[in-house]
């Protein structure tokens, strides 16, 4: 650290205002949104910074969220979007809205809410209000922060009614204690709740307050993913009587784990981190032959946790250093596919493509079973034959994943699904280590149960000659 500030210079561009939610999508660029003008009144303005040019004005087209100030903005990166929640409007007037701002389109979504502006949005795309689930109540201010794919909010000002007399009720602003996660990939809202909690014993936790921070930390004791909570202001004394004017700040500093509760200590499951984690499995010597290649299934327990564009391997089966085929997740337009590859890399034939697969299928446990059948031609100068994908189906939950499309009918797979090779290893969530799959990820999640059925052949003589079709 220098510990020299530097002022950036200003532009008709630079937002005036103050309590605007702020996204980074990169080290160097950022989007804002929102926030009190100078006339101390809610706005709608979304502005771009980028530390070469500057700051830049965006006008989103079509219909965007209320005026509004303390909300929360998260970007995305994978999909490319920025998620705005809550706040509060004119008026006062709390909101429970969620929009998704498309950064390519520039075009607002709202996703959920029950302001007027949302649901003139909905009208207009002519998509009815999504069914009634469990999701925070209107709030602003409140402190907000991801964590991998979960979203985590607390506290924030919220309505408390207050009773005046027999016939007159107020409602006032208060502090809020709730903790909520919010899944990023299916937009569906949990409560967070402790194990003392749970339990029925006395709560340990933040008292209500509105207006603090949250921020994440590098793994700590017995913390994986911990979640600091910092000061903010306590809003307890609104209800005192006489009430407080100004809400008493506070510095205190909390930890909590963004790690979701395990369901068993004894059953474990593998988190894989996306970055270096991989899990190979060394197959018995007799696979390497390609005159055993007859039928196959692979089959896990699996949450992953990447979502967007991008395409994630799953598993990789390799012969030496040879990669011979490859399952994958891919994105596109916001739904999900699993791809089946041979030869993976520039020579690499798509074999099968499934989906879109279920919308809960990312950051929710689904049994993926993958099978293929092998089909054998022989040729006057070999004794051994050489093998072709002939069927490839995967199975999610027990159901079977239709094709995307009719490809796979129209590939001559003589000549272009053909292996010449057994297989010696596979790899789940990623390539092999000394091996590169650039444009790939590896995946990020977590796996359990992770089984690799392969029947061995009959003994030569038989007449199937180990044939899956005989």
């Amino acid at each position: 650290f220098t510990k020299v500030w530097k002022q950036f210079g200003t532009s008709d561009a630079s937002p005036a205002a103050s309590s605007l939610a702020v996204a980074p999508l990169s080290s160097t660029v950022a989007v804002a949104f929102g926030g009190l003008g100078s006339d101390n009144s809610p706005t709608t303005d979304c502005v771009y910074f980028d530390a070469k040019s500057g700051w830049t004005k965006a006008d989103p087209a079509g219909a965007r969220p209320p005026r509004s100030a303390g909300h929360s903005a998260l970007y995305d990166n994978d999909s490319f979007q920025m998620l705005v929640s809550f706040g509060v409007a004119l008026g006062p007037r709390l909101l429970d809205d969620e929009w998704t701002l498309d950064l390519n389109t520039l075009v607002w979504i709202c996703n959920v809410g029950s302001s007027r502006e949302c649901k003139a949005e909905q009208t207009l795309r002519g998509v009815a209000p999504p069914p009634t689930r469990a999701r925070p109540s209107k709030r602003a201010f409140a402190a907000s922060h991801r964590v991998g794919v979960y979203t985590f909010a607390f506290g924030g000002l919220v309505y408390q009614p207050k009773t005046c007399s027999s016939t007159l009720t107020k409602q006032l602003l208060v502090g809020s204690s709730e903790m909520w996660a919010m899944n990023m990939a299916s937009h569906t809202w949990s409560r967070v709740d402790d194990v003392i909690f749970q339990s029925g014993m006395p709560q340990i936790r933040p008292a209500a307050r509105a207006f603090s921070q949250m921020a994440s930390l590098p793994s700590i004791d017995v913390f994986l993913n911990p979640l600091m909570i910092l000061g903010g202001a306590n809003m307890s004394c609104i209800l005192d009587d006489p009430p407080c004017k100004v809400p008493q700040p506070m510095n205190d500093v909390w930890i909590s784990d963004g790690t979701s509760m395990p369901t068993s200590m004894t059953d474990k499951m593998c988190a894989l981190d996306g970055l270096d984690d991989i899990v190979s499995i060394t197959l018995p010597d007799w696979c390497k032959q390609v005159k055993f290649m007859n039928t196959m299934w692979l089959d896990m327990w699996i949450q992953p946790q990447s979502l967007g564009n991008i395409k994630t391997i799953l598993l990789d089966a390799y012969n030496g250093l040879t990669p011979v085929l490859r399952w994958y997740l891919e994105g596109e337009e916001g739904k999900l596919y699993a791809v089946l590859a041979l030869s993976p890399g520039k020579a690499q034939v798509q074999v099968k493509k499934w989906g879109p697969l279920p919308p809960n299928s990312i950051a929710f446990w689904h049994h993926f079973c993958f099978t293929v059948r092998f089909a054998r031609f022989y040729s006057a100068s070999s004794t051994d034959p050489r093998v072709s994908i002939a069927q490839a189906f995967l199975f999610i939950d027990g159901n079977a994943i239709k094709e995307s499309s009719s490809n796979f009918l129209g590939i001559d797979i003589k000549n272009r699904l053909s292996l010449s090779s057994g297989l010696s290893n596979v790899y789940v969530g990623g390539p092999h280590p000394s091996v590169s799959a650039p444009g790939y990820n590896l995946l990020k999640g977590t796996v359990d149960n992770v089984r690799l059925w392969w029947p061995s052949c009959p003994h030569n003589t038989d007449p199937s000659k180990c044939n899956p079709f005989a």
